[in-house]
């Protein structure tokens, strides 16, 4: 039998499972192809975000990943690596109305036209900054940048925004600066600054949660709240003053606002906080914040701290949806007893659940569960 191809001098001719065992073996394809799951277009039209370090499906904007590393080419400008040193501008930070004084200073750069210090003007510089540290305004800095970042620590494990910890240095500072705090137990102190900026951005927290934040007595922060809440109320009625006497407004940077002073805690405020602890989210928190707002409205619990009014009402919200809640959960979270919470539940909350209670909120097939705790 002839065969298909001649064959060259000294070749072997091969049979057909031979040849097939000598080709490229076939590997699994590795390649990952990044789908929107509620798009399902292939090719996917993804956009690389690097500001944000994410993927987002450019058609209906879902994040695909996070956390991307920018591998583009980093541009550098080398013009000055070659040369003598220019001289720096001496303009300074803008001033930063958390600190004492004018911020207004000068210093002894390392390098003059190019060449570096003599010794005599490096002793010089030396006793610039040693008489720029030993001054009372720099003592004073130093001090209030070590309540800062206390400060900003505590808000930032306790979950608060940006704007509290703002609020709670500038309230540290507008009272060290009009009286002394050496009589003053810091750790109250700054419980205290804390407690009214929560207070005046609506965030409200209870004095058993910031006392329990801070790791202070009950005492301790009763005791500098009480100096700081009249030397707030003093500096709040000079602020008033000053505006309605120049008629010109307050910098909000540095104006205390008066809600601090003036707002009062009521059950709907802690609502979220509660729920958000419990895991409680979504339909049900806003029925909860509802119950709430309508036992404020008509004053139902009045007279009960306002820790056990929210509680009772997310007990109530709970058990008419048939939704399991853990009482000693419930307690632990709202820092009051569980005794407390059935107390007023079972007196001033059940009775009036028609009021509290939309009956829209309950299924058809469902049944309440509002038995007494």
């Amino acid at each position: 039998m002839a065969s298909d191809s001649s064959l060259s001098p000294g070749e072997v001719a091969m049979h057909g499972s031979e040849q097939q065992s000598n080709k490229a073996p076939e590997y699994e394809d590795l390649n990952i192809l990044m789908i929107c799951p509620d798009c399902q277009e292939n090719p996917p039209n993804l956009v690389e975000e690097y500001a944000q370090g994410e993927i987002v499906c450019g058609s209906c904007g879902r994040v695909l990943d996070d956390h991307v590393l920018d591998t583009r080419q980093e541009w550098r400008d080398y013009s000055n690596d070659y040369g003598e040193q220019e001289d720096h501008s001496r303009v300074g930070q803008a001033a930063n109305p958390l600190y004492f004084g004018s911020q207004l200073f000068t210093e002894i750069g390392a390098f003059s036209g190019g060449a570096k210090l003599s010794k005599r003007e490096r002793g010089l510089a030396r006793a610039q900054m040693m008489a720029n540290k030993e001054s009372d305004v720099e003592k004073a800095n130093q001090k209030l940048a070590l309540a800062y970042n206390k400060i900003n620590t505590l808000c930032q494990a306790a979950g608060f925004q940006k704007i509290v910890q703002e609020q709670a240095c500038l309230l540290y500072k507008e009272f060290c600066s009009a009286t002394s705090v050496k009589s003053i137990h810091q750790a109250g102190l700054i419980a205290s600054v804390i407690l009214f900026a929560t207070r005046s951005n609506d965030n409200n927290r209870s004095a058993e949660s910031i006392c329990q934040l801070v790791g202070i007595d009950r005492k301790v922060f009763g005791a500098a709240f009480k100096k700081m809440r009249k030397q707030l109320h003093e500096i709040v009625v000079k602020q008033a003053a000053a505006e309605a006497t120049s008629q010109k407004p307050q910098d909000p940077k540095t104006a205390i606002d008066s809600r601090s002073m003036t707002s009062k805690n009521t059950s709907v405020k802690f609502v979220p906080g509660i729920c958000s602890k419990l895991g409680i989210t979504g339909r049900l928190l806003m029925q909860c914040e509802q119950a709430a707002e309508i036992e404020n409205q008509h004053a139902i619990g009045e007279g009960k701290r306002p820790q056990t009014r929210a509680a009772a009402c997310i007990l109530l919200v709970c058990r008419e949806l048939g939704k399991p809640l853990d009482e000693k959960q419930l307690a632990k979270h709202a820092s009051v007893g569980v005794a407390t919470i059935k107390k007023l539940y079972k007196d001033s909350i059940l009775p009036a659940a028609p009021i509290l209670i939309n009956p829209a909120w309950r299924p058809n097939d469902q049944t309440p569960l509002l038995l007494p705790a």
